[in-house]
C-alpha cells in the first residue's frame, strides 16, 4: 500500500467531493485494514467475525458474520429494507 493512503483517506476524498462529512456516513469492517476507516467515521459497525479489539471501537456489531451475509442483514434491519 502507498504510505498514508487507506480506506479512510479514500472515503474522506469522496466526502469532500460530495459535500458530506464523516458524521453523515456509516462504515462496516472486520479487519486491521479497516481500522483507520472505523476510527474515521462517526458510525462504525464491526462484523460479528471481527476480532474483539475491532468490535470494541465500533458503535455496533452485526448479528451475522461476513460469510452469513452480515452486511445485508444489518442494513436490512437498520433501514427496514
Amino acid at each position: 500500500m502507498v504510505a498514508n493512503v487507506n480506506k479512510a483517506t479514500g472515503i474522506n476524498q469522496i466526502l469532500q467531493r460530495i459535500n458530506l462529512s464523516e458524521t453523515e456516513i456509516m462504515v462496516i469492517g472486520d479487519s486491521d485494514n479497516d481500522l483507520p476507516m472505523l476510527n474515521f467515521a462517526q458510525h462504525a459497525v464491526a462484523m460479528k467475525n471481527a476480532p474483539d479489539y475491532i468490535k470494541e471501537i465500533a458503535n455496533a456489531v452485526t448479528e451475522y458474520t461476513c460469510y452469513e451475509d452480515g452486511v445485508y442483514h444489518y442494513l436490512k434491519s437498520k433501514f427496514n429494507l
